[in-house]
């Protein structure tokens, strides 16, 4: 709402050319509308109460949200399985990833197979308060199916010495059967991390042994799902955005 004070009108002569000139000022000052716009204008001008409603629309939402997105200024929605943020107050510790999760591993192998197997090993519990591995969790933006956007490996057996197995490598390049990585024996496979806890609705089918194909091959809920592997050394499959972590306990 405008406030206008009192209009003070000044006029000057200049006597050498004759010229008169002259000049208004007025104080004006803006504040609230006691109630909305609309309401305050209809108060003050009954007689034409109905002139305000041309000029405003209401709800604004709609009208900026369109005005934005024809400005190219809005991104249209989110997708439910891409571009997760995760991070250490979440639960879980980074270790490696590629693309916009990039984060390569320590150069040595074997300081980067022991921080790996070290969280693993970090003593995670069950609900009864017994002791387990801690879950490794795999998450990927890019995967095009989407049960292979997030999976959570869960050890079941003691994992071999680095002298036999390079255990990060398994996850990040080289997905193998041997030693002692096969399904439903040493590892299960989960969608979810309830699932994961719970030890309900574990992925049933699992493949290995291709150099350079890493997690999860062609591994799949219900049977071959090929494509969504991920390989530090390829980018033949769709897993070229994705990142491990491992559960914290």
């Amino acid at each position: 709402r405008v406030s206008a004070g009192q209009v003070k009108y000044t006029f000057s002569h200049d006597a050498a050319t004759g010229e008169i000139s002259g000049s208004t000022a007025v104080d004006v000052q803006y504040e609230d509308c006691p109630d909305d716009l609309a309401a305050t204008f209809k108060a003050l001008h009954p007689d034409r109460a109905d002139a305000i409603d041309e000029h405003l629309v209401g709800d604004c939402d709609r009208d900026l949200f369109d005005y934005l997105n024809e400005e190219k200024f809005l991104v249209p929605g989110r997708s439910k399985t891409k571009y997760l943020d995760i991070a250490e107050d979440d639960g879980w510790t980074f270790v490696a990833g590629e693309g916009i999760r990039f984060l390569p591993p320590k150069i040595d192998d074997e300081d980067a197979d022991a921080e790996f197997r070290d969280l693993i090993g970090a003593g995670c519990k069950n609900d009864d308060g017994t002791e387990r591995p801690c879950i490794v969790r795999r998450y990927c933006d890019s995967c095009n199916r989407e049960t292979h956007r997030d999976i959570y490996y869960k050890r079941l057996t003691p994992i071999p010495p680095f002298e036999q197995v390079y255990f990060l490598d398994l996850f990040l390049n080289n997905w193998a059967s041997t030693p002692a990585n096969k399904l439903g024996v040493d590892f299960e496979l989960y969608s979810t991390y309830e699932d994961a806890l719970a030890g309900t609705n574990g992925w049933t089918y699992c493949n290995y042994d291709d150099k350079n194909v890493g997690f999860p091959r062609d591994c799949g809920p219900t049977g071959w799902a090929g494509n969504n592997w991920n390989s530090y050394f390829s980018n033949n499959a769709s897993a070229n955005h994705h990142g491990f972590y491992v559960e914290k306990p």
